[in-house]
């Protein structure tokens, strides 16, 4: 795995693994020497969290590899992460339950799960003839 530190991912791969095989974990930073090894003696498949200049399409020709992270808009590998649209609305339906009339959101401009985050934020607020303040 090419996860950073204390990824629950791990644990739940874990889990999954039964008992009538043979599985070994072994995480690994994401890191350039990180890719280094894995580049070197490839394993069986990689879970990675992907960032703009890590070198997944080489990767995925070495061996299989998903990608778990949100950080890139296109993911040249296939990718599992969250519904970050959903995850935006369910946050402003929370804080508009709660009867607020100006609402705010703050983001990385530089990272695509956040900004498909915000966007599904304001649209929800929108909606609701509310106003959302925005600070990046």
């Amino acid at each position: 795995m090419l996860t950073p530190s204390g990824s629950d991912l791990l644990l739940g791969a874990s889990r999954y693994a039964t008992t009538d095989r043979r599985w070994v974990f072994e995480m690994v930073e994401p890191t350039p020497q990180g890719y280094e090894v894995v580049m070197r003696v490839p394993p069986d498949g990689v879970i990675v969290y992907g960032r703009e200049d890590d070198p997944l399409e080489a990767l995925a020709r070495r061996c299989p590899v998903v990608n778990h992270s949100g950080n890139l808009l296109h993911s040249p590998v296939p990718r599992v992460r969250l519904d970050d649209g959903a995850t935006g609305e369910m946050a402003a339906d929370y804080l508009l339950s709660l009867g607020f009339a100006d609402l705010a959101c703050v983001w990385f401009n530089d990272v695509a799960y956040a900004l498909r985050r915000r966007d599904a934020f304001a649209g929800r607020v929108a909606d609701a003839g509310r106003r959302m303040h925005r600070f990046d």
